[in-house]
């Protein structure tokens, strides 16, 4: 039995993040390439109503692992779920909004070492993204 080739590590520095419902926004993975330490979303001006017009931004940074989703190694940020459309479920983290915290979650995967795609879930908002190596 052959081993699954290894899941592409990220580049370390700061990531440009857009999406249908982000008009703008960054991540920035740490040094060692495991960690995100900051993350920062701005909503679209047509998705207002439902997620609010301020930035939203990660409070404490949170760890990247290596998982099995559908029989393949993956790099990412969440848990394999079979009853979600892409396999992935968000996890747990805390927001804050104009300095206030806000609970919210979030998935990301790393597609290789300069494109990840992810999904931040605040309320009844969500937000998909495409994140790119800047």
């Amino acid at each position: 039995m052959v081993a699954a080739p290894a899941p592409p590590r990220p580049r370390s520095g700061s990531w440009a993040i857009s999406g249908d419902a982000v008009r703008s926004g960054s991540l920035t993975f740490a040094a060692d390439r495991r960690r995100i330490v900051t993350l920062r979303a701005t909503p679209r001006a047509d998705v207002v109503a439902r997620c609010g017009r301020s930035a939203l931004a990660l409070r404490r940074g949170v760890v990247v692992a290596v998982r099995s989703v559908a029989g393949r190694p993956l790099r990412l940020l969440g848990r394999a779920d079979r009853r979600s459309s892409d396999g992935i479920s968000p996890v747990a983290v805390t927001l804050t909004r104009d300095g206030r915290p806000v609970p919210g979650r979030l998935a990301l995967v790393v597609d290789g070492p300069s494109e990840a795609h992810g999904r931040l879930v605040v309320g009844g908002c969500e937000l998909p993204f495409r994140a790119r190596r800047r």
